[in-house]
């Protein structure tokens, strides 16, 4: 940062998936000393919010400060609004979110920008942009690596090659594989490392974002490996591995920049032993009678003919599942909207899933809003979103004799926009377990599941972290609970940049900034 220049440098150095339980653990133990050095001499903030019933488009709403409702991005599935058509979306589908560095157009302020999780570049924003280089899946959110400017990408890869691309699953994996591939996401983290401080090298710049995403990636593989799942192995601390090599990356990138900086740590969610759950969810819904299949005659008569539906109901679900995975991705997921389309009769259908691996997403079947809808707004549709949860909350997993479903979050209170045109009604965080749920109990029913192609041994926790330290940031020991939507106004008001309309969240109060917060201002074209 230049002297002349009003403001410390923002830093924002993102570790996609690092687990808050995880950090803390390995913070006291001396594994991750940079980070822990963040959090004693600033502070420690839990992030939770509305955002974050599901992981996808989370990162979207950390950097825009634009709820999941408006950018419309909250799954790898999602129903088109108004039809009864599954699409596979990626990051791409998010609207009207650009992420709070755009707002620095016009002006004089840099940015250098490192693998954004679920971003784009952004033109005409000064400084350097580096995207999707070695970002989680990155095929399935962006077509290709990219930068602004436009040489900068031939660069970094004439110097440090192109990033490797890593699998977050392998089906029947084994140890020797995970092992490998450990030892590439390694490398992979110090190569990310070096592009960080070659991309910051190249000018004096005034908010830097950049993020590790191997903890994420790798860390699903190695999950089951842990100590307290496994016996002793060489992948027994494999994903602390990850997370101090990556604390390590921190220290040698942080020191390459001004001692007065502001330092934001930051993962937007965690990870925690979890199997899929997409057949408890079917289950539930076409057991209790909220889902109706059509009935075979319907299937044969009338203008909903289906041979391919028909064709299926006669094969056994295990031999579906097994003959599914060595299809490719693309006739899978056609033969899911195939089925899940044809296969309902939605005139006596009053709510429907739309088919997950990890949490429920239920939708209802509302009059005005889906095209054969049969639920009326207002009494009736809160009537039936009372029935659901509470037939939910009696699943009960033998396994442990406790209720299998943790939390059920309602779209319309939790975003607070009554009946929603893009999200499901109901998100259901089924309970975190190390073992599969291979059946659960209802008072009326006893809903059973059989393994998925993807049987990966954890998803998401709904819960993510800020450590942060600098100039503007106090010392405080508390660990405040922050919405997700409130970092990207804060960085926006650390910056001296106006705070746009589209951005909801608010300032952190934790941060003494010597500014007046900005007046509302609209976003620029």
């Amino acid at each position: 940062m230049s002297p002349a220049r009003a403001t410390p440098p923002l830093v924002i150095l993102a570790i996609d998936s690092a687990d808050i339980e995880l950090v803390t653990r390995w913070t006291e133990s001396g594994h991750m000393p940079t980070l822990a050095g963040i959090m004693q001499a600033g502070c420690f903030l839990k992030i939770d919010g509305a955002d974050l019933v599901n992981e996808m488009g989370s990162w979207i709403s950390l950097h825009s400060g634009v709820a999941k409702t408006t950018h419309g991005f909250y799954s790898v599935r999602q129903l088109v609004p108004g039809t009864y058509t599954l699409v596979q979306t990626n990051a791409a589908v998010a609207k009207n979110a650009p992420p709070f560095w755009r707002f620095l157009r016009g002006g004089t302020k840099k940015a250098a920008i490192v693998d954004p999780p679920e971003l784009d570049v952004i033109p005409d924003v000064p400084g350097v942009q580096l995207t999707n280089w070695a970002a989680h899946e990155s095929e399935r959110l962006w077509e290709m690596a990219r930068s602004l400017p436009e040489h900068v990408l031939p660069e970094v890869r004439a110097k440090f090659g192109s990033g490797e691309k890593l699998a977050t699953f392998a089906h029947r994996g084994t140890e020797e594989e995970d092992f490998a591939d450990y030892q590439r996401a390694l490398a992979r983290i110090a190569t990310k490392g070096l592009v960080c401080r070659d991309v910051i090298g190249r000018d004096d710049f005034d908010v830097v974002v950049a993020t590790f995403f191997e903890a994420h990636t790798i860390g699903h593989r190695l999950w089951s490996y842990q100590p307290e799942f496994a016996p002793p192995n060489r992948l027994s601390n494999g994903l602390r591995d990850l997370y101090e090599a990556i604390d390590g990356e921190l220290a040698r990138t942080l020191a390459e920049l001004p001692a007065d900086a502001n330092v934001f740590i930051v993962s937007a969610y965690g990870m925690a032993g979890m199997y899929p759950t997409t057949g408890l969810m079917d289950a539930f819904l076409h057991q209790l009678d909220y889902q109706v299949p059509l009935r075979t005659e319907q299937l044969i008569t009338g203008n909903r003919f289906d041979p391919l539906t028909l064709l299926r109901r006669t094969i056994p679900q295990p031999v579906r599942k097994w003959v599914s995975q060595f299809l490719p991705a693309n006739v899978q997921e056609r033969l899911i909207a195939s089925d899940f389309a044809a296969n309902t009769d939605w005139s006596r259908s009053v709510a429907f899933g739309i088919p997950n691996l990890y949490n429920g997403q239920i939708r209802l079947n509302v009059r005005g809003r889906e095209p054969q809808g049969i639920v009326e707004p207002g009494a009736e549709y809160t009537a039936l979103l009372d029935r659901i949860e509470t037939d939910l909350k009696l699943l009960v997993d033998p396994k442990t004799g406790r209720p299998a479903v943790a939390r059920v979050f309602r779209s319309a209170d939790a975003f607070q926009v009554g009946i929603d045109h893009v999200l499901p009604d109901l998100f259901v965080e089924w309970v975190w377990a190390p073992h599969f749920m291979d059946e659960v109990l209802h008072p009326r029913a006893k809903l059973v599941q059989e393994p998925e192609h993807y049987h990966r041994s954890s998803f998401h926790r709904p819960t993510g972290f800020v450590a942060a330290a600098g100039p503007w940031i106090p010392h405080d020991t508390t660990m405040h609970t922050v919405d997700l939507r409130d970092l990207a106004p804060t960085f926006l008001t650390m910056l001296d940049v106006p705070i746009p309309d589209t951005m909801t969240g608010h300032p952190l109060p934790y941060v003494r900034m010597p500014l007046r917060r900005p007046a509302s201002a609209t976003a620029p074209a």
